[in-house]
């Protein structure tokens, strides 16, 4: 898949608790305001400072969901990445 203009392919990350169990997001509190993605395409016109592979934070109820493989990725646009994660 190539993708186009200013949009980035993302992969939400399941988000654990310190012993390793899933959080559904019905369960989760108010302060988890932000859903934690990998990068895994972006489009030409995306900013050179987000890259395939980076963890990224962005609005739980943003990107618009794709199935493509048998993976279920959500197409954004760039301005819906909130912030970098820097390891």
């Amino acid at each position: 898949m190539k993708v186009l203009n200013d949009n980035v392919l993302v992969d939400k990350i399941n988000d654990e608790s310190r012993g390793g169990i899933v959080l559904p997001n019905e369960v989760k509190s108010e302060r988890f305001d932000f859903q934690k993605v990998r990068i895994v395409g972006v489009g030409p016109d995306v900013n050179p400072g987000i890259a395939v592979g980076d963890l990224c934070l962005m609005s739980p109820m943003k990107g618009q969901e794709c199935n493509i493989g048998g993976r279920d990725l959500f197409l954004c646009k760039e301005e819906e990445i909130e912030a970098k994660i820097v390891e």
